[in-house]
């Protein structure tokens, strides 16, 4: 929501949000710093005590889920946008790994805490893939004319 909200109203153009822009555009190491930070949000849940284990949580998880989502959905005038199917690789690769991670969960765990965040993830992302596929729609509906010299016609060097 956050990414929606700073695309509607350009705030990547404040400084402190320019790192998100330049980040958005290594689409490894995103899933990377989102895996683990995810895998870290657990751990502080589960062995920081009450209170502070779930502020920690849900701050890790949040920041998380920004640096994830940016390559995806973030759309800033002056950076130009990763081509859709680097997107939509990068999407596939990593709801693969969300649903691997999360069917290891159910098994290790015994369904206890991770079928909900899984149907729930996984909803979001079917979300996400018809937005993805939406937007790659318009952009390919806008075809160039087809007298567009190079297409159609050849191209002839000048002489000197």
């Amino acid at each position: 929501m956050f990414i929606l909200y700073a695309n509607q109203n350009h705030l990547w153009f404040r400084k402190s949000f320019r790192w998100l822009v330049s980040s958005s555009h290594l689409l490894l190491s995103s899933a990377f710093v989102f895996f683990f930070g995810v895998v870290v949000s657990f751990e502080v849940l589960s062995m920081i005590p009450s209170g502070y284990g779930f502020f920690l949580h849900l701050s890790l998880l949040a920041v998380s889920s920004v640096i994830y989502w940016a390559p995806l959905l973030l759309s800033c005038p002056f950076h130009k946008s990763k081509p859709f199917i680097s997107r939509f690789t990068y999407f596939t690769l990593t709801t693969l790994l969300f649903f691997i991670y999360h069917e290891v969960a159910f098994y290790y765990y015994g369904s206890r805490p991770s079928a909900g965040f899984m149907n729930t993830g996984l909803a979001a992302m079917l979300i996400t893939l018809f937005y993805i596929i939406t937007q790659w729609s318009k952009v390919e509906s806008h075809t160039d004319r087809a007298t567009v010299k190079g297409y159609v016609h050849s191209l002839t060097e000048e002489k000197k």
